[in-house]
């Protein structure tokens, strides 16, 4: 639905916006981080409490009228972009980690091994089966969201974006699309830069 509208080009995000995302994104990888740690204590609720806030509080912000140029709106986004994708990519390899660590010693068999596991605990459990069913949808919209923005904007699919759809199943689109936006921004960013030359 939301590939169908034009995206707004003109306007520019405020710096008291990309501010206030800046600090909520750096907070909410700050707590997520924190979470393992604090699991089992008083301090986990009080983690948590903040987590929440920082994900709401994007969302009661009130728009200020000083606005960034194109390249600053870019380096702003592309930070945050690129630590929501590095955030994400320690989680997604520290489940990896733990997951095969559970395995057997390395033997011919242990490909297998990690695929009956993903099948199992697939099909596991109803809420299991409906949570992977989520996951697997978020990553085709992911891939159909870099497809159709490159063809929208570039006007064909550029290799660096092919490399993201290949590696979206394996690596997931919580790493692979926040680096599309970064690409998306920097290639804006290199865009406005050259025009202005």
């Amino acid at each position: 639905m939301l590939l169908t509208f034009e995206p707004i080009t003109n306007k520019e995000p405020s710096s008291r916006l990309l501010k206030t995302l800046t600090f909520t994104s750096v907070g909410g990888i700050l707590t997520v981080v924190l979470s393992p740690f604090v699991a089992d204590t008083d301090a986990f609720m009080a983690n948590l409490l903040v987590m929440h806030i920082l994900l709401i509080f994007p969302l009661v912000y009130t728009e200020s009228s000083t606005s960034l140029s194109s390249k600053s709106a870019s380096a702003y986004a592309i930070v945050l972009y690129s630590l929501s994708a590095g955030a994400n990519l320690s989680i997604y390899a520290n489940q990896w980690f733990n997951c095969l660590a559970t395995l057997a010693p390395f033997n011919q068999h242990t490909w297998y091994q990690v695929y009956n596991t993903a099948i199992t605990t697939f099909f596991g459990h109803p809420a299991q089966s409906s949570v992977s069913y989520d996951i697997v949808c978020m990553q085709l919209i992911s891939i159909a969201w870099m497809y159709t923005a490159s063809q929208r904007d570039y006007k064909h699919v550029p290799g660096w974006v092919w490399v993201l759809i290949v590696a979206t199943p394996l690596m997931s689109a919580s790493f692979t699309l926040p680096l599309f936006f970064a690409g998306y921004e920097y290639g804006k960013a290199t865009q406005t830069s050259a025009k202005r030359d």
